[in-house]
């Protein structure tokens, strides 16, 4: 089963090592990151599109929920500006624009918050 739509948050990482921005998709709790905003979030539509071909293929369970603090957070941060999504969104075969959801939070998550 696919998401109706994908709730993507998009924050700045507070991880050394790490690119500068971290793209979220809360449906299926996977992350990609970028040095920009633009570069976080098509490499994490890339990975939401090879997960859902996965899953198809095997027939698996698409769903996999990242914990209630990103929801929160989610609730609570920025829509991305409808041109920007626009600039960066790429024809796709398993995502339409439509269903995209995504926010733009100032506040980072780090590897020690969420093993907390």
């Amino acid at each position: 089963m696919t998401p109706k739509q994908f709730q993507i948050l998009v924050y700045p990482s507070k991880d050394k090592g790490m690119s500068d921005f971290i793209a979220h998709c809360l449906n299926f709790d996977i992350l990609a990151d970028g040095d920009d905003i633009d570069d976080a979030i098509l490499l994490l539509l890339e990975l939401i599109e090879g997960q859902i071909q996965s899953c198809k293929e095997h027939g698996a369970n698409l769903i996999n929920n990242a914990p209630k603090e990103y929801f929160e957070k989610f609730e609570k941060a920025t829509p991305l500006p409808e041109g920007l999504l626009n600039e960066i969104f790429l024809s796709s075969d398993f995502i339409k624009k439509e269903q995209l959801k995504i926010r733009i939070s100032d506040q980072g998550f780090s590897e020690k918050d969420c093993s907390e």
